[in-house]
């Protein structure tokens, strides 16, 4: 505040030699306006947030053909007629009996793994003001 009163008192005194003509005595002053002064912030800032994903595998199946027994053999006894009408028992030898049958098997169970992705960070500037504007008074240049 002083020096405010001071530079207005200079500038009064040197005002009244200068409109006539006469350079300045003392110092003198003039009121300048000086212009807010920018810069730039860059700030870290998280473009995609971190998530955890589930990754499928579904089951795999393939169709198998296996050969099966349908009846199993042995030895049976069988009674029949001989020719001269007489009863006769013997023993028979049956073969086993066997098919092939197709059916659909379970290869690979099927995987749930869960996944994890990490944030993706970016960078984002900004202008910042980082001083205001002002007026003040500087020295007259000569």
């Amino acid at each position: 505040m002083v020096r405010t009163l001071f530079a207005a008192a200079a500038l009064a005194a040197c005002a009244a030699p200068a409109a006539a003509g006469e350079p300045c005595r003392g110092d003198c002053y003039r009121e300048a306006w000086f212009p807010p002064t920018y810069g730039v912030a860059v700030e870290q800032v998280v473009v995609r947030a971190p998530r955890t994903m589930a990754l499928v595998t579904p089951a795999e199946y393939r169709t198998v053909r296996e050969r099966v027994m349908v009846r199993p053999g042995g030895r049976v006894w069988t009674v029949t007629r001989g020719p001269d009408g007489r009863r006769v028992g013997c023993w028979v030898d049956t073969p086993p009996e066997y098919a092939t049958v197709s059916r659909r098997v379970m290869v690979r169970a099927p995987e749930v793994v869960p996944y994890a992705q990490t944030a993706a960070y970016g960078l984002r500037s900004y202008p910042v003001q980082v001083e205001p504007a002002r007026a003040g008074w500087v020295p007259l240049d000569r």
